[in-house]
Protein backbone atom coordinates (compact mmCIF):
# COMPACT_ATOMS: atom_id res chain seq x y z
CA UNK A 1 0.00 0.00 0.00
CA UNK A 2 1.51 3.34 -0.86
CA UNK A 3 1.69 6.22 1.48
CA UNK A 4 -0.92 8.90 0.35
CA UNK A 5 2.02 11.53 1.25
CA UNK A 6 4.22 10.67 -1.18
CA UNK A 7 1.82 12.39 -4.34
CA UNK A 8 2.56 15.57 -2.28
CA UNK A 9 5.72 15.23 -1.40
CA UNK A 10 6.84 14.64 -4.80
CA UNK A 11 5.20 18.34 -5.52
CA UNK A 12 7.06 19.19 -1.95
CA UNK A 13 10.50 17.57 -3.05
CA UNK A 14 10.09 19.88 -6.31
CA UNK A 15 8.95 23.53 -4.53
CA UNK A 16 11.66 22.78 -1.40
CA UNK A 17 15.04 23.79 -1.02
CA UNK A 18 16.10 21.64 -3.84
CA UNK A 19 14.13 23.96 -6.00
CA UNK A 20 16.37 27.16 -4.54
CA UNK A 21 19.22 25.80 -5.05
CA UNK A 22 19.30 24.05 -8.62
CA UNK A 23 18.21 27.89 -9.69
CA UNK A 24 21.39 28.95 -8.21
CA UNK A 25 23.14 27.00 -10.90
CA UNK A 26 24.31 28.77 -14.26
CA UNK A 27 23.50 26.52 -16.74
CA UNK A 28 25.82 28.02 -19.33
CA UNK A 29 28.71 27.24 -17.03
CA UNK A 30 27.60 23.38 -16.59
CA UNK A 31 30.65 21.79 -15.97
CA UNK A 32 31.59 18.42 -13.62
CA UNK A 33 31.48 20.44 -10.35
CA UNK A 34 27.84 21.57 -11.29
CA UNK A 35 26.77 18.29 -12.61
CA UNK A 36 27.77 17.15 -9.31
CA UNK A 37 25.77 19.92 -7.53
CA UNK A 38 22.90 18.72 -9.03
CA UNK A 39 23.23 14.69 -7.97
CA UNK A 40 23.91 16.00 -4.25
CA UNK A 41 20.70 18.00 -4.13
CA UNK A 42 19.13 15.05 -5.91
CA UNK A 43 20.13 12.64 -3.74
CA UNK A 44 19.70 14.79 -0.52
CA UNK A 45 15.68 15.26 -1.78
CA UNK A 46 15.32 11.58 -2.64
CA UNK A 47 16.39 10.55 0.82
CA UNK A 48 14.24 13.20 2.35
CA UNK A 49 10.99 12.90 0.37
CA UNK A 50 10.71 9.52 -1.08
CA UNK A 51 12.93 7.36 0.18
CA UNK A 52 10.92 5.90 3.40
CA UNK A 53 8.29 5.15 1.07
CA UNK A 54 10.33 2.68 -0.42
CA UNK A 55 11.77 1.01 2.41
CA UNK A 56 8.42 0.54 3.67
CA UNK A 57 7.69 -1.69 1.02
CA UNK A 58 7.37 -5.03 1.60
CA UNK A 59 7.39 -6.42 -1.96
CA UNK A 60 7.74 -5.94 -4.89
CA UNK A 61 4.28 -5.48 -6.26
CA UNK A 62 4.61 -2.74 -3.51
CA UNK A 63 7.79 -0.97 -4.91
CA UNK A 64 6.25 -0.77 -8.06
CA UNK A 65 2.99 1.47 -7.28
CA UNK A 66 5.37 3.65 -5.02
CA UNK A 67 7.86 3.96 -8.10
CA UNK A 68 4.68 4.47 -10.55
CA UNK A 69 3.61 6.96 -8.01
CA UNK A 70 7.03 8.83 -8.76
CA UNK A 71 7.22 8.40 -12.64
CA UNK A 72 3.29 9.79 -13.11
CA UNK A 73 4.85 13.33 -10.87
CA UNK A 74 7.81 13.68 -13.16
CA UNK A 75 8.39 14.79 -16.39
CA UNK A 76 9.65 12.62 -19.38
CA UNK A 77 12.19 14.34 -21.54
CA UNK A 78 12.83 13.73 -25.09
CA UNK A 79 16.53 14.06 -25.45
CA UNK A 80 19.17 13.38 -22.80
CA UNK A 81 21.11 16.44 -24.26
CA UNK A 82 20.96 19.89 -23.08
CA UNK A 83 18.57 18.99 -19.62
CA UNK A 84 17.92 21.40 -17.77
CA UNK A 85 18.56 22.13 -14.02
CA UNK A 86 14.94 20.62 -13.16
CA UNK A 87 14.81 17.93 -15.69
CA UNK A 88 18.57 16.75 -14.52
CA UNK A 89 17.14 16.73 -10.92
CA UNK A 90 14.04 15.07 -11.93
CA UNK A 91 16.35 12.68 -14.32
CA UNK A 92 18.34 11.99 -10.60
CA UNK A 93 15.18 11.55 -8.70
CA UNK A 94 13.89 7.83 -11.43
CA UNK A 95 17.19 6.93 -11.48
CA UNK A 96 17.44 6.99 -7.79
CA UNK A 97 14.18 5.69 -7.56
CA UNK A 98 14.68 2.79 -9.49
CA UNK A 99 17.88 1.65 -7.56
CA UNK A 100 15.83 1.40 -4.14
CA UNK A 101 13.37 -0.64 -6.06
CA UNK A 102 16.62 -3.22 -7.51
CA UNK A 103 18.48 -2.72 -4.05
CA UNK A 104 15.07 -3.74 -1.77
CA UNK A 105 15.21 -6.69 -4.08
CA UNK A 106 18.85 -7.68 -4.28
CA UNK A 107 19.38 -7.62 -0.70
CA UNK A 108 16.15 -9.44 0.25
CA UNK A 109 18.29 -11.60 2.85
CA UNK A 110 19.21 -8.63 4.95
CA UNK A 111 15.79 -6.39 4.57
CA UNK A 112 12.78 -9.35 4.68
CA UNK A 113 11.77 -8.00 1.32
CA UNK A 114 9.82 -10.64 -0.49
CA UNK A 115 10.04 -12.64 2.42
CA UNK A 116 13.84 -12.68 2.41
CA UNK A 117 14.23 -14.12 -1.24
CA UNK A 118 15.50 -12.90 -3.67
CA UNK A 119 13.14 -11.75 -6.88
CA UNK A 120 15.42 -12.26 -10.41
CA UNK A 121 12.05 -11.35 -12.24
CA UNK A 122 11.39 -8.22 -10.76
CA UNK A 123 15.15 -7.41 -10.82
CA UNK A 124 15.11 -7.74 -14.11
CA UNK A 125 12.39 -6.05 -15.14
CA UNK A 126 13.18 -2.63 -13.11
CA UNK A 127 16.51 -3.14 -14.98
CA UNK A 128 15.27 -3.25 -18.14
CA UNK A 129 13.44 -0.30 -17.31
CA UNK A 130 16.34 1.88 -16.62
CA UNK A 131 17.88 1.10 -19.86
CA UNK A 132 15.11 1.90 -21.87
CA UNK A 133 14.87 5.39 -19.81
CA UNK A 134 18.78 5.70 -20.00
CA UNK A 135 19.12 5.92 -16.54
CA UNK A 136 21.62 2.83 -16.19
CA UNK A 137 24.79 3.80 -14.35
CA UNK A 138 27.26 2.37 -12.50
CA UNK A 139 25.58 2.13 -9.95
CA UNK A 140 23.20 0.31 -11.34
CA UNK A 141 25.15 -2.74 -12.50
CA UNK A 142 26.63 -3.02 -8.62
CA UNK A 143 23.07 -3.22 -7.49
CA UNK A 144 21.65 -5.64 -10.11
CA UNK A 145 25.07 -7.78 -9.46
CA UNK A 146 24.59 -7.92 -5.54
CA UNK A 147 21.61 -9.28 -6.49
CA UNK A 148 22.57 -12.04 -8.95
CA UNK A 149 25.54 -13.08 -6.46
CA UNK A 150 22.70 -13.17 -3.31
CA UNK A 151 20.08 -15.12 -5.60
CA UNK A 152 22.86 -17.80 -6.56
CA UNK A 153 23.97 -17.90 -3.03
CA UNK A 154 20.40 -19.12 -2.19
CA UNK A 155 19.78 -21.20 -5.25
CA UNK A 156 19.71 -24.70 -5.69
CA UNK A 157 22.18 -26.70 -7.66
CA UNK A 158 19.72 -27.09 -10.83
CA UNK A 159 19.15 -23.53 -10.70
CA UNK A 160 22.77 -22.44 -10.24
CA UNK A 161 24.45 -23.05 -13.76
CA UNK A 162 21.50 -20.91 -15.02
CA UNK A 163 21.83 -17.87 -12.24
CA UNK A 164 25.92 -17.83 -12.77
CA UNK A 165 24.99 -17.58 -16.87
CA UNK A 166 23.43 -14.14 -15.80
CA UNK A 167 25.78 -12.88 -13.54
CA UNK A 168 28.79 -13.31 -16.35
CA UNK A 169 26.13 -11.90 -18.61
CA UNK A 170 25.64 -8.84 -16.76
CA UNK A 171 29.04 -8.36 -16.20
CA UNK A 172 29.88 -8.40 -19.92
CA UNK A 173 27.27 -6.16 -20.74
CA UNK A 174 28.87 -3.53 -17.73
CA UNK A 175 32.11 -4.27 -19.31
CA UNK A 176 30.73 -3.04 -23.14
CA UNK A 177 28.51 -0.16 -21.25
CA UNK A 178 31.86 1.54 -19.59
CA UNK A 179 33.52 0.82 -22.73
CA UNK A 180 30.84 3.43 -24.34
CA UNK A 181 30.60 6.11 -22.11
CA UNK A 182 34.50 6.03 -20.33
CA UNK A 183 36.76 4.85 -23.66
CA UNK A 184 39.54 7.75 -22.96
CA UNK A 185 42.48 6.71 -21.19
CA UNK A 186 45.36 8.67 -21.24
CA UNK A 187 48.75 7.23 -20.96
CA UNK A 188 50.36 6.45 -17.24
CA UNK A 189 53.61 5.26 -18.43
CA UNK A 190 54.25 9.30 -17.90
CA UNK A 191 52.80 10.21 -14.96
CA UNK A 192 52.11 13.43 -13.80
CA UNK A 193 48.98 14.94 -11.33
CA UNK A 194 46.35 14.29 -14.15
CA UNK A 195 47.29 10.31 -14.49
CA UNK A 196 47.36 10.68 -10.78
CA UNK A 197 43.50 11.99 -10.41
CA UNK A 198 42.35 9.99 -13.27
CA UNK A 199 43.48 6.32 -11.29
CA UNK A 200 41.85 7.88 -8.70
CA UNK A 201 38.75 8.68 -10.27
CA UNK A 202 39.31 4.88 -11.88
CA UNK A 203 39.04 3.00 -8.68
CA UNK A 204 36.76 5.25 -6.89
CA UNK A 205 34.37 4.80 -9.38
CA UNK A 206 34.55 0.97 -10.69
CA UNK A 207 36.77 -0.91 -7.94
CA UNK A 208 33.51 -2.22 -6.04
CA UNK A 209 31.95 -3.89 -8.70
CA UNK A 210 34.96 -5.26 -10.11
CA UNK A 211 35.80 -6.64 -6.51
CA UNK A 212 32.69 -8.19 -5.85
CA UNK A 213 32.74 -10.01 -9.13
CA UNK A 214 36.35 -11.40 -8.15
CA UNK A 215 35.22 -11.95 -5.40
CA UNK A 216 32.21 -14.16 -6.76
CA UNK A 217 34.46 -15.64 -9.16
CA UNK A 218 37.23 -17.04 -5.72
CA UNK A 219 34.25 -18.03 -4.08
CA UNK A 220 33.18 -20.83 -6.69
CA UNK A 221 36.27 -22.84 -5.69
CA UNK A 222 37.18 -24.44 -9.09
CA UNK A 223 40.20 -23.88 -11.11
CA UNK A 224 38.67 -22.31 -14.19
CA UNK A 225 36.30 -19.83 -12.34
CA UNK A 226 39.87 -18.74 -10.48
CA UNK A 227 41.75 -18.28 -13.83
CA UNK A 228 38.88 -16.19 -14.73
CA UNK A 229 38.99 -13.98 -11.91
CA UNK A 230 42.72 -13.33 -12.31
CA UNK A 231 41.96 -12.97 -16.14
CA UNK A 232 39.57 -9.90 -14.47
CA UNK A 233 41.84 -8.64 -12.36
CA UNK A 234 44.49 -8.17 -14.63
CA UNK A 235 41.92 -6.88 -16.80
CA UNK A 236 40.92 -3.80 -14.92
CA UNK A 237 44.20 -2.82 -13.27
CA UNK A 238 46.04 -3.04 -16.92
CA UNK A 239 43.33 -1.44 -19.05
CA UNK A 240 41.34 0.59 -16.85
CA UNK A 241 43.49 1.36 -13.84
CA UNK A 242 41.42 0.09 -11.57
CA UNK A 243 42.68 -1.70 -8.05
CA UNK A 244 40.54 -3.60 -6.02
CA UNK A 245 39.89 -3.67 -2.97
CA UNK A 246 42.11 -4.87 0.04
CA UNK A 247 39.85 -7.98 0.64
CA UNK A 248 39.90 -9.00 -2.74
CA UNK A 249 43.51 -8.53 -2.98
CA UNK A 250 43.99 -10.71 0.12
CA UNK A 251 41.71 -13.27 -1.55
CA UNK A 252 43.75 -13.68 -4.93
CA UNK A 253 46.48 -13.94 -2.90
CA UNK A 254 45.91 -17.12 -0.50
CA UNK A 255 43.77 -18.35 -3.75
CA UNK A 256 46.68 -18.21 -6.22
CA UNK A 257 48.90 -19.51 -3.15
CA UNK A 258 46.62 -22.53 -2.74
CA UNK A 259 46.55 -23.46 -6.04
CA UNK A 260 49.76 -22.91 -7.72
CA UNK A 261 53.00 -24.90 -7.31
CA UNK A 262 55.46 -22.01 -7.46
CA UNK A 263 55.54 -18.47 -6.56
CA UNK A 264 55.68 -17.35 -10.01
CA UNK A 265 52.13 -15.90 -9.98
CA UNK A 266 51.89 -14.73 -6.54
CA UNK A 267 54.77 -12.62 -7.48
CA UNK A 268 53.16 -11.10 -11.01
CA UNK A 269 50.37 -10.07 -8.58
CA UNK A 270 52.63 -8.28 -5.97
CA UNK A 271 54.43 -6.10 -8.26
CA UNK A 272 51.60 -5.24 -10.79
CA UNK A 273 49.16 -4.11 -7.83
CA UNK A 274 52.87 -1.91 -6.22
CA UNK A 275 52.85 -0.62 -10.03
CA UNK A 276 49.40 0.65 -10.39
CA UNK A 277 48.59 1.39 -6.66
CA UNK A 278 48.17 5.01 -6.60
CA UNK A 279 48.63 5.14 -2.12
CA UNK A 280 51.09 2.28 -0.96
CA UNK A 281 49.41 -0.44 0.45
CA UNK A 282 48.99 -0.96 4.01
CA UNK A 283 51.78 -3.17 6.39
CA UNK A 284 49.21 -5.79 6.48
CA UNK A 285 48.67 -5.96 2.79
CA UNK A 286 52.83 -6.74 2.77
CA UNK A 287 51.88 -9.27 5.65
CA UNK A 288 49.40 -11.04 4.00
CA UNK A 289 52.00 -11.19 0.80
CA UNK A 290 54.88 -12.68 2.87
CA UNK A 291 52.47 -15.16 4.69
CA UNK A 292 51.34 -16.67 1.08
CA UNK A 293 54.69 -16.81 0.25
CA UNK A 294 55.42 -18.97 3.29
CA UNK A 295 54.49 -22.82 1.64
CA UNK A 296 57.01 -22.23 -0.99
CA UNK A 297 60.16 -22.26 0.46
CA UNK A 298 61.78 -19.21 -1.10
CA UNK A 299 63.34 -17.37 1.40
CA UNK A 300 65.09 -14.76 -1.41
CA UNK A 301 61.57 -13.71 -2.23
CA UNK A 302 61.30 -12.50 1.39
CA UNK A 303 63.86 -10.83 1.40
CA UNK A 304 62.90 -9.12 -1.63
CA UNK A 305 59.55 -8.27 0.02
CA UNK A 306 61.72 -6.79 3.30
CA UNK A 307 64.24 -4.81 0.98
CA UNK A 308 61.07 -3.23 -0.56
CA UNK A 309 59.84 -1.79 2.87
CA UNK A 310 63.44 -0.93 4.08
CA UNK A 311 65.20 0.24 1.06
CA UNK A 312 64.35 3.72 -0.44
CA UNK A 313 66.23 3.38 -3.69
CA UNK A 314 63.93 0.24 -4.56
CA UNK A 315 60.73 2.62 -4.68
CA UNK A 316 62.26 4.85 -7.16
CA UNK A 317 64.27 2.19 -9.16
CA UNK A 318 60.47 0.04 -9.42
CA UNK A 319 58.39 3.47 -9.16
CA UNK A 320 56.60 2.15 -6.57
CA UNK A 321 54.91 4.09 -4.04
CA UNK A 322 56.39 4.94 -0.66
CA UNK A 323 56.31 1.49 1.52
CA UNK A 324 55.18 1.52 5.46
CA UNK A 325 57.46 1.01 7.77
CA UNK A 326 57.41 -3.15 8.80
CA UNK A 327 56.16 -3.75 12.15
CA UNK A 328 57.08 -6.82 14.63
CA UNK A 329 54.04 -9.54 12.58
CA UNK A 330 55.92 -8.28 9.37
CA UNK A 331 59.38 -9.99 11.14
CA UNK A 332 57.66 -13.28 12.32
CA UNK A 333 56.15 -14.11 9.13
CA UNK A 334 60.10 -13.50 7.49
CA UNK A 335 61.85 -15.57 10.15
CA UNK A 336 58.69 -18.36 9.40
CA UNK A 337 59.59 -18.34 5.88
CA UNK A 338 63.32 -19.04 6.91
CA UNK A 339 62.60 -21.64 8.85
CA UNK A 340 60.60 -22.95 5.91
CA UNK A 341 63.23 -22.52 3.28
CA UNK A 342 65.36 -24.37 5.93
CA UNK A 343 63.08 -27.25 6.43
CA UNK A 344 62.99 -27.02 2.66
CA UNK A 345 66.58 -27.83 2.99
CA UNK A 346 66.61 -24.68 0.31
CA UNK A 347 69.34 -22.89 2.91
CA UNK A 348 72.48 -24.68 4.34
CA UNK A 349 72.20 -23.72 8.37
CA UNK A 350 75.42 -21.36 8.18
CA UNK A 351 73.36 -19.40 5.21
CA UNK A 352 70.53 -19.18 7.36
CA UNK A 353 72.50 -18.13 10.41
CA UNK A 354 73.48 -15.28 7.49
CA UNK A 355 69.80 -14.68 6.53
CA UNK A 356 69.11 -14.53 9.76
CA UNK A 357 72.06 -11.87 11.17
CA UNK A 358 70.52 -9.58 8.50
CA UNK A 359 67.13 -9.31 9.39
CA UNK A 360 68.17 -8.98 13.07
CA UNK A 361 69.83 -5.78 11.86
CA UNK A 362 67.18 -4.37 10.09
CA UNK A 363 65.14 -4.70 12.76
CA UNK A 364 67.59 -2.87 15.16
CA UNK A 365 68.07 -0.01 12.65
CA UNK A 366 64.23 0.62 12.35
CA UNK A 367 64.58 0.16 16.50
CA UNK A 368 61.58 -2.58 16.28
CA UNK A 369 62.46 -4.69 20.10
CA UNK A 370 62.69 -8.42 19.27
CA UNK A 371 60.26 -10.69 21.43
CA UNK A 372 60.97 -13.31 23.14
CA UNK A 373 59.49 -16.08 21.04
CA UNK A 374 61.40 -14.98 17.65
CA UNK A 375 64.46 -15.96 19.47
CA UNK A 376 62.80 -19.30 20.25
CA UNK A 377 62.39 -19.84 16.99
CA UNK A 378 65.49 -18.68 16.06
CA UNK A 379 67.26 -21.32 18.13
CA UNK A 380 64.72 -23.98 16.97
CA UNK A 381 65.75 -24.21 13.55
CA UNK A 382 69.66 -22.54 13.91
CA UNK A 383 70.31 -24.59 17.00
CA UNK A 384 74.15 -24.20 18.85
CA UNK A 385 74.77 -22.37 15.50
CA UNK A 386 72.88 -19.64 16.43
Amino acid sequence: MVEEAIITDTEAAKQSQAMSELSLIDTSLLDDAQEQNILSISDRAFQKYFLPAFNKSDDAKQLREVLSHVKSKMSTPTTMHNLSNMQQFEHNILRLAYHACIARCSFAPHNDTNDGTVDLDSIQQFFSECKSLELVNVDTYQLVLEGYINAHNATTTTDEAAVHANIVDLFQDFEMFIDSCDPVRPNILFKNAHTDRYRVGQTQQYSKIYSAYITYLCARQNKQDLATAIQVFYHCIGRRFVVPSLDTQYLLMREIAAESSDALGLKQLFHTILEFAYIPPPIDWFNEYLDALSKFGRFEDSIEVLRVLVKQEYHHFYDYPQAPIPNVKTFEIVFKNLKMAMEKNRLTQDVGCRKAAFVLRQMKELKIGTPQHIYVLLYEMLGVAW
